[in-house]
């Protein structure tokens, strides 16, 4: 459903789209967003901010039941959305093997290699 909410904004947009799949590997999202026009390019900016956000709150969730969290930013850090996309970017640059991965899988791996956890963040 988000998908396909996407694909009909992007639509909208007049961006070219890659036919719909589950989700648009790294490679690809990364590839529509430098060919977007610039309210293409914030509608994936949004998509990536979005995803984030869900995943902060995954965060939130394990930090309540007093597991680990899946990555963890210093302090009151907040990401833009092109930061997002320029982390995506340089995940993809330094290990290639995350352009095939569905973008928000990219993004999570991203998340975690650049703001990894202490050993005890999440313990008792």
């Amino acid at each position: 459903m988000r998908v396909a909410l996407l694909l009909l904004a992007v639509a909208s947009v007049g961006i070219q789209v890659p036919p719909a799949h589950a989700e648009a590997d790294t490679q690809t999202f990364l590839h529509t967003y430098d060919t977007s026009a610039q309210a293409g390019r914030r509608l994936l900016e949004n998509t990536l901010a979005w995803d984030e956000n869900g995943m902060s709150w995954a965060n939130a969730d394990l930090a309540q039941r007093h597991l680990p969290p899946l990555y963890c930013l210093p302090g009151r850090l907040v990401l833009t959305g092109d930061q997002l996309v320029d982390i995506l970017r340089r995940q993809m640059a330094e290990k290639p093997e995350t352009a095939n991965l569905p973008f928000g899988l990219g993004l999570l791996t991203a998340l975690k290699n650049l703001f990894p956890c202490p050993p005890e963040a999440g313990s008792n």
